[in-house]
């Protein structure tokens, strides 16, 4: 019963657990070190790719009304980008998240012109009125698609 029910498509198919294993890295250096790595290495490709992305969002219409723009366009696009990039679970993770002090505060190192960060509720409510496949486009225009 069990290999008809595999036929037909209705068991889903075992997938990769994650690993078991203990973490190769044994001192608190080598996890700084590796840690250090991982953000440099995130530096210089947001630092390549950034400029251009960034461009290309700024031609994207703002669906806002312009009298009331607190942050603008490019700012809440790079907001997107890192609440996506970190993973949250929420608009209350991504809050609590990206306003930590020591995280603004090297943000800040990488984007002098933030002034205020935006509050992952705003970003939302851009994104329910903003034409996403502009910002597809932009995207894939940035790999050449």
């Amino acid at each position: 019963m069990r290999q008809q029910q595999r036929d037909a498509g209705l068991i889903a198919q075992p997938s990769a657990s994650p690993s078991n294993a203990t973490s190769r890295l044994e001192t608190i250096e080598e996890e700084g070190e590796a840690r250090t790595e991982a953000v440099t290495t995130l530096i210089l490709l947001m630092r390549q790719l950034l400029p251009l992305l960034l461009r290309r969002f700024a031609k994207i219409p703002d669906p806002r009304n312009p009298n009331k723009l607190k942050h603008p366009l490019t700012v809440l696009m790079v907001y997107g980008i890192l609440v996506f990039v970190f993973q949250s679970a929420s608009r209350r993770a991504a809050n609590a998240e990206i306003t930590r002090p020591m995280f603004e505060h090297n943000l800040r190192l990488l984007f002098p012109q933030l002034d205020t960060l935006p509050h992952a509720d705003t970003l939302f409510r851009l994104l329910c009125r903003i034409d996403v496949g502009e910002i597809e486009q932009a995207h894939l225009a940035e790999f050449g698609f």
